[in-house]
């Protein structure tokens, strides 16, 4: 069947109106990330400007990124290649809290090259791990 002439622009402009609605919420979705991530920093340079102390300020970074990413734990690490050590020298912020953890692990080059700059490091929930 043959669509006329009219039909076929009520088709396009159909086509045309879901194309602008997906840009649209693709627009939307992006401001809303957006926005999060703003009030995020907001959130971490108002509760890490009181800190003076420079292991209190990386233990509430971690504690507030381990939040934001829904994490059990993460941490900030120094990486000494030349040692071949990674040091994790900052409390390891949990959900419900703080417990402090120093610990010296194996450096793999091939996981942290050495061009690689030292980030704060999330771990998986237990939940979105594999049984």
């Amino acid at each position: 069947m043959l669509l006329d002439t009219s039909e076929a622009e009520l088709v396009q402009g159909g086509v045309r109106l879901r194309e602008a609605l997906h840009r649209l919420n693709r627009t939307e979705v992006a401001l809303q990330e957006s926005e999060s991530r703003h009030a995020f920093l907001l959130r971490l340079g108002d509760a890490l400007r009181v800190r003076i102390d420079p292991m209190t300020i990386q233990a509430e970074a971690s504690r507030l990124l381990g939040e934001r990413l829904l994490t059990d734990r993460a941490y900030y690490a120094e990486t000494d290649e030349a040692q071949g050590y990674i040091r994790i020298r900052t409390a390891a912020a949990t959900i419900g809290g703080l417990s402090a953890a120093v610990s010296n692990s194996r450096l793999c080059i091939s996981f942290v090259p050495a061009t690689a700059p030292v980030a704060p490091i999330a771990a998986p929930t237990p939940a979105s791990r594999n049984p």
